[in-house]
């Protein structure tokens, strides 16, 4: 890498963080809006890339919006729940 090269780089870096944070705020946000509706979990990703695609956002799609809300820790797995059940009998 040259001196130009080097010195973009920190730049660049926090401008792509600061995008993917806004995806995220994004998403989750749409999220919680469509769960406060009252829709169920796998819908209401649905209708968050709906609504966040209506807006325009080109790099919305359905795995996109749960693999944030996944790792937000805001959607569990259907086993997790069945796990618990079991556990409790």
């Amino acid at each position: 890498l040259n001196k130009l090269e080097k010195e973009k780089e920190p730049e660049e870096k926090a401008k792509c963080e600061a995008i993917l944070a806004r995806r995220k705020r994004l998403c989750i946000e749409a999220y919680m809006k469509a769960l406060k509706s009252g829709l169920e979990p796998k819908k209401a990703i649905s209708e968050a890339n709906k609504m966040l695609q209506a807006q325009g956002h080109k790099w919305s799609s359905y795995y996109n919006v749960t693999e944030i809300v996944r790792k937000a820790g805001l959607l569990r797995g259907t086993n997790f729940y069945k796990r618990k059940v079991r556990k409790e009998k």
